[in-house]
């Protein structure tokens, strides 16, 4: 019986967004703006279902069109510079896997980089030379961000999961003396009656 890990993969994808976009915003110059299909669909969602909204058909094109969007827009502060990144994480490096995502990213997002988050640490390069070495990456540069950055977040990302129990609390009544007394003012003037 195969096991399914799509619950764990899809936390661990997540992590690696994360883990981009923190250690880009502080260990580069570049904005970073979150771009993918997660970002963009629930506001577009708000639009089709509607009941005002008339032409259905152009916000299912729109979604449609950014479903395979990459995760990521990156812009330097001069306005000079401008990059689109697909992040992904992998539990291993698998050549011919990379290529594939490669290549179909880039036809219909070329230009763009890749940012590969393993175990064993992360990866980043356009995709046009990921296709011409074909799938292979080079390790994230230190001139990107730099060694000490890249240990501290790919520790973070790779820290084990610790159980957690959650168990719910008897009410006890208000959080703190002040709420306990706004609630006495409340019941002494007859304005409560609030859940």
């Amino acid at each position: 019986m195969t096991e399914n890990h799509f619950p764990e993969n899809l936390i661990k994808g997540r992590i690696a967004e994360t883990v981009f976009e923190l250690m880009f915003r502080e260990g580069t110059d570049y904005d970073v703006y979150p771009l993918g299909y997660e970002h963009i669909t629930p506001i577009l969602r708000q639009y089709r279902d509607h009941p005002n909204f008339v032409n259905k058909d152009i916000i299912n094109k729109v979604l449609d069109n950014y479903n395979e969007s990459p995760d990521f827009l990156l812009t330097n502060h001069n306005k000079s510079e401008v990059y689109l990144v697909e992040v992904k994480y992998r539990s291993k490096f698998d050549q011919q896997e990379i290529l594939k995502i490669a290549k179909e990213i880039n036809e219909r997002w070329h230009p763009a980089h890749l940012f590969l988050a393993t175990p064993e640490k992360f990866y980043y390069d356009p995709l046009t030379t990921i296709i011409e070495k074909q799938g292979n990456m080079d390790p994230l540069r230190e001139a990107i961000i730099n060694t000490e950055r890249q240990k501290f977040y790919h520790a973070g990302a790779n820290a084990p999961a610790q159980p957690v129990t959650c168990r719910a609390r008897p009410r006890r009544g208000p959080a703190s003396p002040a709420a306990a007394a706004l609630l006495r003012a409340e019941n002494a003037s007859g304005s409560a009656g609030h859940p």
